[in-house]
């Protein structure tokens, strides 16, 4: 489950520098897709899309609804593209002063 909170340290870093705060903004309110096409990385579209529809999944089978689940998939989306965003900005930085 760690994967969706904190980004692998296998992702390479992206091409430039991303806002985190701007990449957390995009992530809840746009999920996988809009992280995808921040970043222009599938992997990024990836693995908060298909955690979206794992918790939807879930969620609709609830009696509960899937409000919560839509709620939790893009909290989890807004906290990985934070967390992609500064991993991958510290990268850049100890390449460039490296």
């Amino acid at each position: 489950m760690t994967v969706f909170i904190n980004p692998p340290r296998w992702l390479p870093p992206l091409r430039k520098e991303r806002s985190p705060a701007k990449a957390a903004t995009i992530g809840l309110l746009f999920g996988g897709l809009g992280l995808g096409l921040y970043f222009k990385s599938v992997i990024d579209f990836l693995i908060p899309t298909l955690l979206y529809v794992a918790s939807m999944v879930v969620w609709t089978a609830s009696p509960k609804g899937s409000v919560v689940g839509f709620l939790g998939a893009a909290t989890v989306a807004a906290r990985w593209g934070y967390k992609r965003a500064r991993q991958s900005n510290e990268r850049l930085a100890g390449v460039q002063t490296a």
